[in-house]
């Protein structure tokens, strides 16, 4: 999000409208593809049975996972933290990088949540994420999402592609 205002800037004869900045912050709106994919992510938390592509485009490679995984481990300090959701899961995106970061960034919290590695709650707008432990090993595999996002692939291979 943006405030600014209009005004006209005028240099060796040329004249031109440009924006001066005054404040800039993260939006706490979704987009579209934002919300679409948070849709897709709480499908997937309910255990609605996916579609094939859908699976393709949430369930992160492990590579992703890890990179999520070490960016928590950079970030969140010992006492936790409490930001706005958005703008966490869009930096979380961002470390992760490669394919439907933001879906992913968002599921991959998820599944850490479920693994034990982090407490997280959610309320309005703000999350707060502790770090439960930051030593802990636990195999991905564990993890009923994706376990189940697997399975629809697997299923798919098998029987052709839905």
């Amino acid at each position: 999000d943006a405030a600014f205002y209009l005004q006209v800037n005028e240099f060796r004869g040329n004249r031109s409208v440009q924006l001066q900045m005054v404040d800039i912050r993260p939006s706490l709106s979704c987009s579209g593809r934002e919300e679409e994919a948070l849709r897709l992510v709480e499908r997937c938390l309910a255990g609605e049975n996916l579609p094939h592509r859908e699976a393709v485009r949430l369930l992160p490679p492990r590579e992703q996972c890890v990179r999520a995984w070490r960016a928590l481990q950079r970030t969140v300090p010992p006492e936790g933290v409490q930001e706005y959701d958005l703008p966490f899961v869009r930096a979380l995106a961002a470390e992760m990088g490669g394919t439907e970061p933001f879906a992913r960034a968002a599921l991959c919290l998820e599944v850490f949540r479920e693994l034990g590695l982090v407490s997280l709650r959610r309320s309005d707008d703000a999350l707060r994420l502790v770090m439960t432990d930051r030593g802990k090993k636990v195999s991905l595999e564990q993890s009923v999402y994706l376990r189940m996002l697997q399975d629809i692939l697997e299923m798919s291979k098998r029987g052709g592609m839905r």
